[in-house]
Parts: structure tokens; sequence; C-alpha cells
């Protein structure tokens, strides 16, 4: 199995067409853990700029995810909503499409005060959000090897000039 694919490397959520990476029932619908071409579609190309806003959404998401479980603790629905819809919002600038769907889902029913079926959505929220960042990292890595190997040849001397 491979978790890249796509012509821009879309790392996707599922190990079969049909089943979950942890092995759990599959969705109705597919998501993408990183969508490499979407995000760079709304950044215009620019991978650098992708990097950049990866790099600050695996600082901010951590940190969102924090006051998302203890609004939950503290059964605050705003401080819940409010974080989740951060979550949201900036998952879906940067191609985390599973965690912008349950950070979605997760907003929804903080509006409308539903306790009871929330908690799962928390753990998966942790759960998407934790494959996102070894997802991103891992895609971080890479352009980072190959900005380095750009660089790199362009300051070799050539053999054959």
């Amino acid at each position: 199995m491979s978790i890249l694919s796509g012509p821009d490397e879309s790392i996707e959520s599922k190990a079969a067409s049909n089943g979950k990476l942890d092995g759990g029932p599959p969705d109705e619908t597919p998501e993408l853990i990183l969508d490499i071409a979407g995000a760079l579609v709304r950044v215009e190309g620019d991978r650098d700029l992708l990097a950049n806003l990866l790099g600050i959404f695996l600082e901010e998401s951590q940190r969102a995810m924090t006051e998302v479980r203890r609004g939950f603790d503290l059964r605050n629905a705003s401080l819940t909503g409010r974080f989740a819809h951060t979550i949201h919002g900036s998952a879906a600038n940067v191609g985390a499409n599973a965690v912008a769907k349950t950070a979605g889902a997760l907003e929804k029913k903080m509006h409308g005060g539903d306790w009871e079926s929330s908690d799962g959505l928390v753990a998966a929220l942790d759960r998407d959000i934790t494959r996102f960042i070894a997802a991103a990292t891992l895609f971080l890595a890479g352009e980072h090897a190959s900005r380095r190997s750009r660089n790199g040849s362009q300051n070799q001397p050539r053999a054959f000039d």
C-alpha cells in the first residue's frame, strides 16, 4: 500500500478502496488526509507558501485541539464550537479534508448543544489531526529535500561544460 498517489502526491486516508487505515468500517465518502493538489490550487501553485501554511497549521491545530478538548470537558459549547470552527476553516485551506469534515461536524453539533453524539467526534478530530500531522510532516520533509537538491545542483560545478 502506498500513501502517495495521484499527480501531486495526494495522501489518502484509505488503505484500500473501501477500508480505513485503522481497520474500522468504511466511510460513506473517502476523505483525503492531505490533498496536495487541492491545496496547491488554493495557493496558486506556490509550494513555498503551502509549506509555510502547513507549518503554521501544524502548530496552531494542536493548540486549537487542546482548546476543543478543554471546552468539551467543561461542557462549554461556545468554546468547543469556536475552536472547532477555527480548525475547520484552517484545515480546508491547507488540504486537510478529513480534519475539515470532522471539525465541521463537531462545530455543527456544538451549535445545537448536542453533547451525546459529540464525544466520538472529539476523538475522531484528534485522530484526524494526528494523521494529518504525520502526512504533512512527510510532505514537508520531501519538499525540504527537494529544495535542497535543487539548490545543491545549481551550485555544483558541471563536469562536462
